[in-house]
């Protein structure tokens, strides 16, 4: 009796009845679980609903399965805190339901170019069609939470390497740029249900949709999802699958609307539907998996013949390339300081010495991961050529400030690129697709270089498709400059290439979103080398504290004092008659350790850190605030000595004579309650 009467109080406006949670034990154990991880019961049972009208391969399934059981995660355990993946929660509950799990596929399947929020709106859309919507009353955003939940477990079957293979079948009708354009979100959901309802109905014998818009997902998305029964055709040709296959998959751009499915029984004419409707406020994917940069270019441009197009394509390529190799070969960051007031900085550094071994060793190279193959080295060359002459021989002649700020150094750039795209296209001249050029050449060249700190454990590199022509010009203008690029401004510039920049500040530490997480390296492994302190960790999964997800642990801002922390020095008496005494090592503390207070503050962590030490001296404990954005930020700029402690005496001697020879002295100081060695 208590159990009818416990399923009627929860669940009354809810019709369980064709679901896996009919027995209030089940639907009360739901609720205690998927609201551990911030999911809407009723948002799951819709998702449930959804999925039985879905048909996915039993080898997806299978795929889903083992993915869903992954529990790879790190524990920082100074901030108390899991990254990565965990098999509890919603996901073990999506792992027991087929249902779930062809909706965990669907969700992952849209994951190639679209944000979680955008696949909740998606499946809610499908959810309206179906009419599930009047059985288990559910919002988008209650949808994109729950695809947040699992959306880290689906980023390691993203099938990413065959959208590229699909990219390069469909290359036939290069040039036809909606093939890369969106569907409007409910003609894609109609379209989507009245599919999966077509192949779920044994009376339809076929099914055929033919079009081109937003052609290359598409395709993927279902030949992904049911390889056994879809094929392809290009203008007629098969390029994949079986001729007799149950879904038939026509890409032609010549048809007058975005898709046209017909339906197929034994008996009587076809059944035809029309989806017309392109996302007119979205023209194109905000992202794309970044080896289908090249074919999303040769399919963007709206103007020019193959020929000019093609040309245009692999001058962009080899103008990024000598870009990217520019910066690396000339380009600075810099820390600003106080004593800093002109335009040389005392704390500045090589952009290439902030870079790993692994970076360096390959950035000549970098436009492959683009899509252009070997060929592009020669252009490559000739351009980097092109720019490293241009650019010297302005910094012979800049010794004026006036000639040597990012809007003239952008400029120098934007005259050098013209000169170089005039000398490759020869007789052919291309000054109407200059623009085409810039746009995308500064476009690659500032995501390489902003991205060559990241370090991706897990999952998988995305392009951004959004244009910021001005922005990126400037980004890569300022490293040129004799100042240099602030290193600060560096951090944002290559957060922003993989979260969007309105959802990150400053003093960010780790952030979280769409199934990945990105953080700094020296979080999870200590050290001061130059080449690793600016280095970006991503890897797939949530920031988990006390079985609760966040979106981000942020560092709460170190704001001056009124205390002194300047200590009395004394100077260090180094030569006596001429002759180096050498030094007697000193310690102030036998200990410090790093004390990290964690605060909450809606779905972030905010963090202060503090150094702790005992006093050798008097025995008293002392602390004081530290920062790890300034720590990373002033490693990254310092000098850093290879041989460390290990000078001979005769190297030395020699130091400690040119200090004395400049009249220069030497002190002890602390080097924990120093503010000037943060």
């Amino acid at each position: 009796m208590s159990n009818s009467l416990s399923q009627r109080n929860v669940a009354a406006q809810w019709d369980v009845g064709k679901t896996a949670f009919t027995s209030a034990d089940r639907l009360l154990q739901l609720i205690s679980t998927v609201t551990q991880d911030n999911v809407q019961p009723q948002a799951v049972l819709a998702a449930e609903a959804l999925g039985l009208s879905l048909m996915v391969s039993s080898k997806r399934i299978d795929e889903a399965i083992v993915a869903l059981g992954g529990n790879e995660s790190t524990r920082l355990a100074d901030f108390k805190v899991m990254i990565g993946l965990s098999s509890g929660g919603v996901v073990r509950i999506i792992r027991n339901s087929t249902a779930l799990t062809q909706i965990f596929l669907v969700a992952t399947a849209c994951k190639l170019c679209y944000v979680t929020s955008e696949i909740g709106n998606l499946l809610f859309e499908m959810i309206a069609t179906s009419g599930i919507l009047t059985k288990f009353a559910v919002s988008s955003s209650q949808l994109a939470q729950l695809v947040y939940a699992f959306s880290g477990h689906a980023e390691g079957i993203v099938p990413v390497d065959l959208m590229h293979e699909v990219a390069i079948a469909v290359s036939t009708i290069s040039g036809h740029h909606s093939i890369y354009q969106p569907l409007e979100t409910k003609i894609l959901a109609e379209l989507l249900f009245k599919v999966f309802d077509g192949l779920r109905d044994d009376s339809v014998e076929s099914i055929t949709l033919s079009g081109a818009a937003s052609g290359v997902w598409l395709t993927t998305f279902f030949i992904w999802l049911l390889p056994e029964i879809t094929s392809i055709f290009v203008q007629q040709q098969l390029i994949r699958g079986s001729g007799n296959s149950k879904l038939c998959i026509q890409l032609d751009p010549v048809i007058d609307c975005a898709w046209k499915m017909q339906t197929w029984k034994a008996e009587g004419q076809p059944t035809s539907f029309v989806f017309s409707e392109l996302a007119e406020d979205k023209p194109k994917f905000d992202f794309l998996p970044i080896r289908l940069t090249k074919n999303y270019l040769e399919n963007h441009s709206r103007f020019g013949n193959t020929k000019e197009r093609s040309m245009a394509i692999s001058i962009a390529g080899a103008l990024a390339g000598g870009i990217i190799c520019l910066l690396m070969e000339e380009g600075n960051l810099f820390t600003w300081k106080l004593c800093c007031r002109n335009k040389t900085k005392c704390a500045a550094t090589p952009l290439r010495s902030a870079m790993s071994g692994d970076w360096i060793s390959r950035y000549e190279n970098v436009l492959l991961d683009y899509g252009w193959d070997e060929s592009i080295k020669d252009g490559q060359g000739q351009a980097y050529a092109k720019l490293r002459s241009g650019f010297r021989k302005n910094r012979q002649r800049s010794s004026d400030d006036a000639v040597d700020t990012i809007e003239t150094i952008g400029d120098l750039i934007t005259r050098l690129s013209t000169e170089y795209i005039d000398e490759r296209s020869g007789e052919w001249p291309l000054k109407h697709l200059n623009s085409f050029v810039f746009d995308f050449a500064f476009r690659i060249a500032a995501d390489a270089v902003a991205t060559a700190v990241c370090n991706f454990v897990s999952g998988h590199r995305r392009m951004s498709l959004k244009q910021n022509t001005n922005l990126e010009r400037r980004f890569l203008s300022a490293p040129l400059t004799m100042e240099g690029l602030n290193v600060y401004a560096y951090q944002r510039h290559a957060f922003s290439r993989l979260f969007p920049a309105n959802y990150l500040e400053e003093d960010d530490l780790i952030v979280a979103l769409d199934g990945l997480v990105a953080g700094w390296e020296v979080l999870w492994k200590i050290s001061a080398q130059q080449s690793d302190v600016l280095s970006i960790r991503i890897c797939v999964g949530h920031i988990r504290r006390q079985d609760i997800v966040y979106e981000s642990i942020r560092e709460s801002p170190s704001h001056p004092t009124s205390t002194s922390y300047h200590t009395p020095v004394e100077q260090l008496n180094l030569l006596s008659e001429g002759q180096y005494q050498g030094l007697t090592p000193r310690r102030e503390s036998d200990s410090v350790r790093h004390h990290p207070v964690i605060s909450v503050s809606a779905n972030r962590l905010h963090l202060k850190s503090y150094l702790v030490w005992r006093s050798i001296s008097d025995g008293t404990e002392n602390s004081r605030r530290v920062s790890w954005m300034s720590s990373i930020v002033n490693l990254t700029t310092a000098w850093h000595v290879d041989r460390g402690h290990d000078l001979n005496a005769l190297q030395s001697s020699e130091l400690v004579q040119r200090l004395h020879d400049k009249d220069l002295k030497a002190f002890w100081v602390s080097a924990l309650i120093h503010r000037s060695l943060e």
